[in-house]
């Protein structure tokens, strides 16, 4: 029943009333399993849409279909490129209908283990909650689900191979072709985007001392040194938690970083505050991960930082000063900026060091096309 009880300002207006109520039918009988690091354990899923393989087979079919969006223009995978660690490319991504949304398609690897899933609302916390908003959501208009699920619905239904993987994955019920379904697909389909095989998986995880170069180490170690201070925010197995985890909620994991004026954010987008309409998350945005960093450009929310030298000088600089244009403003002054940002000199070298570091995060692998 999760999907009902999340009352975000924007999320409910998102939800068409077919999708507000799960079904606790149909349990799937082909188990899952996990292909996990040592020492990593088996993340949390809903009791009421668990793991099989079989969902995962539908959940990749459809991520890949344009027929799930209604003028069948594009598919979730229009957004979100294997190359890229399943996000875009671009500072802002663009729905079905051309309507340019504000914020950039983040990465989708290793979401099985996030606390939070989009850039500014720490309120939805499952999978499930997230995947409704770029189906029905209208404020941008994505894949624009709502007043036309029967046509969409259809389209599976008339389609034999479809109707085969939905029995499938949902053995039992009479109607297993719904929404309701498609959410929990797609949803155990993101769950399996796992990717830990990068070569400082293979140091921090498997023991292997010669997974990272000279360089490599010395850009982990300033990593995680008081100067720079970037595991203060990016620790955790997805390097996007704060150091210290105990008892930490998703709203510990927003923060604001300098990358804007005061004014400025308030006008443009003012992330978390949007939300929880408190005064201390003026423009604060979820932690990204940082695995896979290297194809995941441009950074931030809104892809207004094109290169990890460009990364490594906004945090050296304490923030973002900008002279000139509409989002001219300073964003170090900004009264909520994290205390973490204190700014820090960095040599040429060091800067080299940091970036072989951040490269060394990168799943060869999991980014492959296939």
């Amino acid at each position: 029943m999760y999907l009902a009880l999340k009352r975000s300002k924007r999320f409910l207006l998102f939800m068409p009333a077919a999708v507000l109520i799960l079904s606790c039918s149909g349990v799937p009988m082909n188990a899952w399993q996990w292909s996990l690091p040592p020492g990593v354990d088996v993340p949390e899923v809903p009791a009421d849409n668990p793991m099989s393989a079989a969902k995962v087979v539908l959940g990749e079919r459809l991520f890949f279909d344009n027929q799930l969006t209604a003028n069948q223009a594009m598919s979730c995978s229009s957004c979100h490129h294997r190359s890229k660690s399943f996000s875009e490319g671009l500072s802002f991504t663009v729905g079905s209908t051309g309507e340019k949304n504000r914020r950039n398609s983040a990465t989708l690897v290793n979401l099985a283990f996030n606390r939070s899933f989009t850039w500014g609302n720490a309120e939805l916390e499952h999978l499930e909650e997230q995947i409704v908003i770029p189906l029905f959501g209208t404020e941008p208009l994505e894949m624009g689900a709502t007043g036309r699920e029967q046509e969409i619905l259809q389209r599976f239904k008339a389609d034999q191979t479809y109707r085969d993987l939905f029995a499938s994955a949902f053995p039992g019920e009479r109607d297993a072709i719904n929404f309701i379904n498609i959410v929990k697909a797609l949803a155990s389909y993101l769950r399996s985007l796992n990717s830990f095989n990068s070569a400082y998986d293979r140091f921090r995880y498997f023991g292997d001392s010669n997974a990272l170069n000279e360089s490599e180490l010395r850009g982990f170690a300033l990593f995680n040194s008081d100067k720079t201070r970037c595991s203060r925010c990016h620790s955790g197995v997805n390097l996007n938690e704060p150091i210290d985890t105990q008892r930490l909620a998703a709203e510990d994991t927003f923060h604001n970083t300098g990358l804007y004026s005061f004014d400025v954010a308030r006008k443009f987008d003012d992330g978390l505050f949007e939300i929880t309409q408190r005064a201390d998350d003026h423009g604060k945005f979820k932690t990204p991960t940082l695995r896979n960093i290297e194809v995941t450009s441009p950074y931030m929310h809104d892809g207004s930082i094109n290169s990890l030298e460009e990364i490594i000088d906004f945090y050296a600089a304490g923030g973002r000063l900008i002279e000139r244009g509409w989002k001219a403003g300073d964003g170090r002054a900004h009264p909520n900026k994290s205390s973490d940002i204190t700014g820090f000199v960095i040599s040429a070298e060091e800067k080299r060091d940091l970036i072989a570091f951040l490269k060394s995060l990168t799943d060869r692998e999991f980014i492959s096309v296939n």
